[in-house]
């Protein structure tokens, strides 16, 4: 193991992922840094273990331990997206709890609840995150996570923000408070 902590702190983190997932392939590893696949790959072959999976709850269910497993795939391009990951049967239960009680968009009448015709509504715009391609070092992430910093603390004092904050205080739905937020700025 590596004397320095975060290397080393790394390492460990690899090797409870492999502990889980095994070994990935030379081809899963192509997004990994050269020290990932190198530590990886000086270490033992695993095979998976994800039915450990079930032993971490006793509610445990088929349907969790499926999305986990879908969710935790050493390849980016190979986990589930999101849009799946929300649509998946392990998370109907936790939708229609949701919209029974908690939610914005259904309401009770005399005769009893009014569903929404959409659970999942696609926002506008769609979330992009092209931005994270730029970044290829620590050295850039950190740098932009500062930038953010320091545009929220200018941001806080704004009218924009306190607009924000009004409307979030009145029940507004995100989606309506950016629409609102992107005609301030």
């Amino acid at each position: 193991m590596p004397e320095i902590p975060s290397v080393y702190a790394l390492c460990l983190q690899l090797d409870l992922i492999t502990d889980l997932l095994g070994t990935p392939s030379l081809e899963a590893m192509r997004t990994a840094c050269e020290g990932a696949k190198a530590h990886i790959l000086r270490g033992p072959h695993k095979q998976p273990s994800l039915p450990v999976l079930y032993t971490l709850s006793s509610q445990a269910t088929h349907e969790a331990v499926h999305l986990l497993c879908r969710m935790l795939v050493f390849d980016p391009s190979k986990r589930i997206s999101a849009k799946d990951a929300l649509a998946h049967p392990y998370l109907d239960e936790g939708r229609l709890r949701y919209h029974t009680c908690m939610c914005k968009c259904c309401f009770s009448t005399s005769t009893g609840r009014v569903y929404t015709s959409d659970f999942e509504p696609i926002t506008n715009p769609k979330f992009d995150d092209t931005f994270e391609k730029n970044l290829s070092s620590v050295r850039q992430v950190k740098a932009q996570i500062r930038h953010e910093d320091d545009r929220e603390k200018k941001c806080i004092t704004s009218t924009v923000f306190n607009k924000r904050f009004d409307l979030l205080g009145k029940g507004y739905h995100c989606a309506v408070i950016m629409r609102v937020v992107s005609d301030i700025s």
